[in-house]
Parts: C-alpha cells; sequence; structure tokens
C-alpha cells in the first residue's frame, strides 16, 4: 500500500478529491498496465469549469500504459473512432462536445466490450491524385479511457460500463501538479495482481462489474477501507437504478437468464419459462414484465418459444450461451460468476 500512497496523494493536491476517489483513480492508472482485466470500466470526470478535470487528467496521464491525449470538441463519430483506434488509455477532453454524442458513445462502449478488441470497417482517404478512395481498416479498440465532461453522461448504453467522480470548484485553494513518481512502480503492481480472484459478493446489481477489477487492486494492497467504499458504492447504485430506471435492463436479464440456462443444459431441459426468469429478477428488486424481459432475451440472441402460449426462452446449447454473453462483453466472466453481468 506505501508504493502507491505518493500516487494518492499526489491526486490531492491536483483536485478536490477525498481519499477513495482518489484510491479510484491510482487504481484505474494500474489497471491500464495489464490486458488481464475483462472488465474495463470508464472512468467519467465531470464538474463545473474550473474544477481541476483537467489537472487531474494531465496528472494521471504519465501513469498510465499507452497514453493519448483527444480533443472531442466538435469531432465526429468517425474521427472519435479514428482517434481511440489502436490507443491503449485514451484521455478524452470535451467528451460532451462531440458532434454526434450518441455515435461517439458507440465507440467509448466498445473499448468496455469484449467484442471490441477488433473492428474492421471502411475509412475514406485520399489517393495519390486527390481522390477520395474507400479503404478497408482493421483495427484494435481494446483500452481504457478517461473522459472529462461537464454533463455527466447519462446514457443507458453507457451506464452500467462507468465509475462517475463527480469535481466541484473549490475557489481558495491551488490545484498542483506532482512530478517525478514512475510509472514503472504501478507497473509491477499490476503485474503481480491475480485478475480473476473471487471476492464474495454480498449485492448483486448492473455496478458491481465496473468495481470488480479496482476491488481486485485494492485486496492485492490489502486496502480494506476502499473494498468497503466500492461496496457502498454499488449498493448505492442499486438504490439508484430503484428509484431512476437508469441500468441496461440486457444485462441484467442475461445474468438471471445464465444461471438455469446452464442448470436446464444440465437437465437435457429445451426451454426456461419466462415466469421463472421473472421471479428471480424480482427476488433482486428489479420487477419487469414479461414482455420487458422477452424483448431483452431476443436483442441479446436467445430464441423465444411458445409452448401452451407461455413465453420460453430456448436452450440451444452452452456454446450459445458462450456467445452470446460474449456480444454481451462479459465473456467467459459469467461462467465463473453469472452475476457478473448486472
Amino acid at each position: 500500500m506505501q508504493r502507491v500512497m505518493p500516487f494518492i496523494d499526489a491526486l490531492k493536491k491536483a483536485s478536490n478529491l477525498n481519499e477513495n476517489q482518489a484510491k479510484t483513480l491510482a487504481y484505474y492508472c494500474i489497471m491500464t498496465w495489464s490486458d488481464k482485466p475483462r472488465i474495463r470500466p470508464l472512468i467519467d470526470l465531470h464538474g463545473e469549469s474550473g474544477s481541476g478535470k483537467n489537472t487531474i487528467m494531465r496528472q494521471v496521464k504519465p501513469w498510465c500504459n499507452g497514453s493519448k491525449w483527444i480533443n472531442a470538441r466538435n469531432k465526429t463519430a468517425a474521427q472519435i473512432r479514428d482517434d481511440l483506434a489502436n490507443t491503449t488509455t485514451a484521455f478524452v477532453e470535451e467528451a460532451d462536445k462531440t458532434k454526434e454524442p450518441k455515435l461517439c458513445e458507440n465507440w467509448y462502449q466498445q473499448r468496455y466490450d469484449e467484442t471490441g478488441k477488433d473492428i474492421s470497417y471502411r475509412k475514406q482517404e485520399l489517393n495519390g491524385k486527390g481522390r477520395s478512395i474507400s479503404k478497408p481498416v482493421i483495427c484494435n479498440h481494446y483500452g481504457y479511457t478517461f473522459l472529462h465532461s461537464q454533463n455527466p453522461f447519462e446514457s443507458i448504453e453507457l451506464d452500467r460500463r462507468i465509475i462517475r467522480i463527480t469535481l466541484f470548484k473549490d475557489e481558495n485553494r491551488p490545484y498542483t501538479i506532482t512530478d517525478g513518481l514512475p510509472n514503472a512502480i504501478l507497473y509491477q503492481i499490476a503485474n503481480q495482481i491475480d485478475w480473476n480472484v473471487t471476492i464474495p459478493q454480498p449485492v448483486s446489481n448492473s455496478a458491481w462489474d465496473v468495481w470488480i477489477p479496482l476491488m481486485r487492486v485494492a485486496l492485492y494492497l490489502r486496502d480494506g477501507d476502499f473494498l468497503a467504499y466500492a461496496i457502498d458504492q454499488i449498493t448505492l447504485k442499486k438504490e439508484e437504478d430503484g428509484l431512476t430506471k437508469v441500468f441496461e435492463p440486457k444485462g441484467i436479464v442475461l445474468s438471471e437468464i445464465a444461471v438455469p440456462y446452464l442448470e436446464a443444459i444440465e437437465k437435457g431441459k429445451s426451454h426456461i419459462a419466462v415466469t421463472a426468469v421473472r421471479q428471480l429478477l424480482k427476488n433482486r428488486g428489479y420487477d419487469y414484465t414479461e414482455r420487458q424481459i422477452v424483448k431483452a432475451a431476443k436483442e441479446l440472441g436467445f430464441g423465444v418459444a411458445y409452448p401452451h402460449n407461455k413465453a420460453h426462452i430456448k436452450v440451444e446449447g452452452e456454446q450459445v450461451l458462450r456467445e452470446i454473453a460474449t456480444k454481451a462483453g462479459v465473456g467467459s466472466d459469467l461462467f465463473t460468476n453469472p452475476d457478473a453481468t448486472a
């Protein structure tokens, strides 16, 4: 823990971050030095102008692996896509000031999702004669992402993937950047962490997956205070979900289909009753209608049948479930911790 304290103290000098917020950013920097975490949450630093967002990003940029600064103001989704491609750690300034914010959010989402590792598309370029040509491109969109915004991203698509840090302006103190802290320390720590270690899960909701990799850093550093803080944030997120309904229903539905789906495979069953899935969701505090569950299941890629006019999820084999889980951005994590999707 002592190896990381200089980085945490530097962040507190660079901003109005409290201890646990500073740890969140320091532990995230450690994460960037490993490609083993299957879940790569986005950090959203948001607050009014002058609250220290820019200073924080400049402080942590040299601590991260393969960092690149991107100014997103007035950029199109295609420009954001090209800026993010093949970048390990992206620092996106003015992330909420793009020309096509919803389309741009899709590219931030790709950096979280397992399916975003290799993206193929056609890019417009000028040939030697100055004519526009369409050129096939394959890019890697794996990476970690810091978003700098005045208005927090509240989209359903990104909500499950973001850790938000709200900054408040303090006119009575200067913000200072500390130089000379070697990122080699963070690299060494990242390579000593067990990124698959199991952490007891007292609650289950849509925030768990974004906090679990940071909790694994804290577990390695024996930082019980941060582990308790993370659990508090997860619990708070569940309360917010219940009040605002701002979460990703598909992820939650997938998490409650997965367990009975695997059990059905073992028992040779061909269907799972949607009524049973609905009851599992109710047990977690999510009151979805059968129609909502069926809609989410179809969007995920499950087959739906209606024997005796009652909706059932088709059980088509473990490989189908794996493909759906991978597409949803959780991959094989689903099979070691079915609740990891939500």
